[in-house]
């Protein structure tokens, strides 16, 4: 049994998670979001040694067994999508564009704009809250573009 150094645990989980985006062809974002869901957190800032390494069992069963690791990250509940505001809302549309442009090989760019069309919006930030749930629950990630924008008044 080898010791790691948080910062070790750190490097090592990240590595491992390049090797798993490039075995699986997976988003890199997605990779993240599932170790971080898998040890029950939002973001790996700030965790200790034990989670790090619980989350680097994950990507290690993950690499030894790619048909092991989660499809995907579930679809956000309506009342946990009511408990975000601003900034987490931006946060949760962002995370949609990286799947859309590696399933569809297109530019972010048009991944963004579509998104900012759905809510009406010339960008995420000027979009109300209200519109970006909305958006979130009508369009959740699935690699598809597919869905009429909100028409522009």
């Amino acid at each position: 049994m080898t010791l790691l150094s948080e910062n070790q645990a750190r490097q090592r989980l990240n590595w491992r998670v390049e090797q798993l985006v490039s075995a699986t062809g997976r988003h890199g974002r997605t990779v993240n979001t599932l170790a971080n869901d898998s040890i029950g957190v939002k973001t790996r800032k700030g965790i200790c040694l034990v989670q790090l390494g619980a989350a680097l069992t994950h990507v290690e069963q993950w690499l030894a067994d790619p048909a092991s690791m989660p499809a995907g990250r579930p679809a956000i509940s309506r009342a946990d999508l009511d408990q975000l505001h601003g900034a987490e809302l931006r946060n949760l549309l962002t995370t949609y564009a990286g799947p859309l442009v590696k399933a569809l090989h297109t530019a972010i760019p048009l991944v963004q704009l579509r998104l900012n069309d759905w809510m009406d919006a010339p960008s995420r930030a000027q979009a109300t809250d209200e519109l970006r749930r909305a958006t979130a629950r009508r369009h959740p990630p699935s690699g598809s573009l597919a869905g009429e924008p909100t028409p522009r008044t």
